[in-house]
């Protein structure tokens, strides 16, 4: 069969409802079971972000995540009490203390990731590994060419006139926030319930944690 262009986004937006209804729905009950059992999404940003750094000082985690002090010493100190970091002094200099995951908030990065990926293979098992990867270009590609339309949208250049007739719920100002309208449901770039670790729907969010675990920001 031969798809042309609205033929393609009628069969994204057809994947985009059954995801939405349905998808979440099926994960809804492991996802209330792992969630509950999980750091607040500010706390996972540190686990993350040590995952990745290793050890780091509270100002170095205040930078790296560009939030108040105040806030970082709070989930820090949560997250020691939970036995999920550990503070020790620094060899090169007694008074700098350094927070580092333990064995348990290893665990814990390593559920998340596994959570992650039984979430990926379910969602795209019906693909073969050749067709995941075609498919995964072509939303790259798809992904990068709407990234610079809408970049020279928003100044204002090669403005396509249909633009002018769209329901204003597609757009804050000029910056289309999705397709589809749905302004943080998944269509755009803040994902389901906004952002890596926007609120748990349900229970269930799958930009908790390792949903995209190299982010920490």
């Amino acid at each position: 069969m031969a798809y042309n262009s609205q033929d393609l986004l009628k069969q994204f937006g057809d994947f985009m409802m059954t995801f939405r209804q349905r998808g979440f729905s099926a994960f809804s009950k492991r996802g209330q079971q792992f969630w509950a059992k999980q750091p607040q999404r500010g706390q996972m940003r540190v686990l993350l972000l040590l995952n990745e750094k290793d050890q780091l000082t509270n100002s170095q985690i205040v930078d790296e995540l560009d939030i108040r002090p105040s806030s970082v010493s709070v989930m820090v100190k949560k997250l020691e009490e939970e036995g999920l970091v550990e503070r020790h002094d620094s060899t090169e200099d007694k008074r700098v203390s350094l927070i580092s995951l333990t064995e348990k908030g290893k665990e814990t990065i390593t559920s998340s990731h596994n959570f992650k990926a039984e979430f990926s293979d379910e969602l795209f098992d019906s693909l073969t590994k050749e067709e995941q990867e075609t498919l995964g270009q072509l939303l790259n590609k798809l992904t990068t060419g709407l990234s610079e339309k809408f970049a020279k949208w928003d100044d204002g250049e090669e403005r396509p006139d249909f633009l002018d007739h769209m329901p204003n719920a597609f757009f804050k100002g000029q910056k289309p926030q999705g397709w589809g309208g749905f302004k943080g449901n998944g269509f755009g770039h803040q994902g389901p319930r906004g952002g890596q670790f926007g609120p748990r729907p349900n229970g269930f969010d799958p930009h908790q944690d390792g949903f995209n675990p190299d982010r920490h920001n």
